[in-house]
């Protein structure tokens, strides 16, 4: 009712507002990208052999979904300077994305074997360890081997205790394989670090209901419906909450008939 008339109006100028803002947004990035591949392009046009402007061209081909040239841009990285674990960590995630999992997997072990044999010192290398764990435990879930992931997301949490999407990814992965208990002390732990994150929060309120916790699953879905669309007005990846909402209807319905059921 209080949208019947002037509610359908205020709504499409939010709406086109929203269009607006989310055009210019692309805008922009397409206008850094541009600028960014011609400044690697011409670092490469006085020094071929610089291995930075080949591997920032392979992460740039990779943003713009351009697989099989960041392949290329990273494997020349690579030949360049091969003992160097973030391009093999790089090279892994184009070649996930391309759906080449085999090889991924070999990228990632070598970028992890880099420097946990000593071989790669760079501090940016030990720092990135954590996220080719992650990485690698995400192709370990598109090949359907839970505990495999399990076990690497496992040493990334050695390294960075408060990485927040291994500890949402751990906490999936527990849910999924029946055990809620130790997904909801990662999950919690998480939202500790980042509050509003739409995904955790979703995860969590899985791992709640599961328990048949509904009043906290209830709760956590709301949460996480006012994270999606917050996330989704900033123009951030994500549903606007809809997955939320389900889970809400899924949950209200489960609570109701809990109480009947004792009634």
């Amino acid at each position: 009712v209080l949208w019947r008339s002037n509610g359908v109006g205020m709504m499409e100028v939010c709406l086109g507002w929203l269009t607006v803002m989310l055009c210019v947004q692309t805008w922009v990035l397409s206008r850094v990208w541009s600028e960014s591949e011609v400044l690697w392009r011409r670092t490469l046009a006085v020094n071929p052999i610089d291995h930075a402007a080949m591997g920032s061209l392979g992460t740039l081909m990779h943003t713009r979904k351009l697989y099989s040239e960041a392949i290329m841009w990273h494997e020349r990285a690579i030949a360049t300077k091969g003992d160097y674990s973030p391009y093999h960590a790089n090279l892994g995630n184009a070649l996930q994305s391309a759906g080449r999992l085999q090889e991924a997997h070999w990228e990632y072990a070598q970028s992890i074997e880099l420097v946990t044999n000593g071989t790669d010192h760079h501090t940016k290398s030990i720092k990135s360890l954590p996220d080719a764990y992650y990485n690698l435990g995400l192709l370990y879930l598109n090949t359907g081997e839970g505990q495999a992931a399990l076990e690497v997301f496992s040493e990334a949490l050695k390294r960075d205790p408060d990485h927040v999407e291994v500890l949402n990814s751990q906490g999936y992965v527990l849910v999924s394989a029946g055990h809620p208990e130790p997904a909801i002390t990662a999950l919690s732990h998480a939202l500790e670090i980042e509050p509003d994150n739409y995904d955790v929060l979703n995860n969590l309120g899985n791992a709640q209901q599961s328990l048949h916790d509904f009043d906290s699953a209830i709760e956590t879905y709301r949460r996480a419906m006012h994270a999606g669309q917050l996330l989704s007005r900033k123009g951030g990846d994500g549903d606007g909450g809809a997955s939320a909402r389900g889970n809400l209807v899924l949950a209200l319905t489960n609570q109701g008939m809990k109480r009947s059921h004792h009634l």
